[in-house]
């Protein structure tokens, strides 16, 4: 087999639909006669990336009967294909999600949920503190580096820390901000290189480029 060739056409996907029952009582078997038995099912998502490579369960999550499974199937199935790949890495630090900024702290394979702390204020209603755990097929969920200088809502973030605003930049610096975010003049992100050595990189919704690696080479 063309190996090159046939890789061409993966990743490969299969969905499989099960159905199962339970009780009530997690901590009794479905025989126990007084136990209180219901009917559920999931539905697990594999993806095969190469000609050599093992399924791998991407995404499971639970239904309430076969007729919504099948019409919920092809949405999501729809919706990781999309994303394929756009999970966080062992460089990931930080993501934002809401327009909020967060600490990375757990990545949950199987559901494709985020989850960390807030780096500035944010409440979560649910568990009563500053956490979220955000799920990337029905969220909109962006993921940085680490060394990477996030520049979001006139904040600067590096490393899972708040380290400027706008104003402290101004201030101090007298650097704008949309100069900041262009890294533009040059003069511009070499000061950046300087107040920033550990940053290797920037982002911005205006532009994203190289710092500190720049000047190792």
């Amino acid at each position: 087999m063309n190996k090159t060739e046939a890789n061409k056409h993966f990743p490969l996907w299969k969905v499989e639909l099960g159905e199962h029952v339970y009780g009530r009582d997690s901590g009794a078997p479905w025989s126990d006669p007084e136990n209180d038995i219901r009917k559920s099912g999931s539905i697990k998502y594999y993806s095969k990336a190469d000609v050599d490579s093992e399924w791998k369960l991407e995404y499971s999550e639970g239904m309430g009967n076969f007729d919504y499974a099948l019409h919920k199937t092809a949405i999501t199935l729809a919706e990781l294909q999309m994303r394929y790949g756009m999970e966080p890495k062992e460089s990931t630090s930080m993501f934002e999600f809401n327009d909020k900024m967060f600490i990375f702290e757990y990545w949950c394979a199987d559901q494709k949920c985020v989850c960390g702390t807030a780096i500035d204020e944010f409440y979560n209603d649910y568990e009563e503190d500053n956490t979220v755990k955000a799920d990337i097929i029905k969220s909109t969920v962006f993921f940085y580096d680490k060394d990477c200088l996030v520049m979001k809502n006139g904040k600067f973030y590096l490393n899972g820390k708040r380290v400027g605003t706008k104003e402290e930049i101004k201030e101090k610096h007298g650097i704008e901000y949309y100069q900041a975010e262009m890294m533009y003049p040059e003069d511009i992100r070499k000061k950046f290189c300087e107040l920033f050595p550990e940053a290797t990189s920037y982002y911005s919704w205006s532009a994203t480029g190289y710092l500190n690696r720049l000047d190792k080479q």
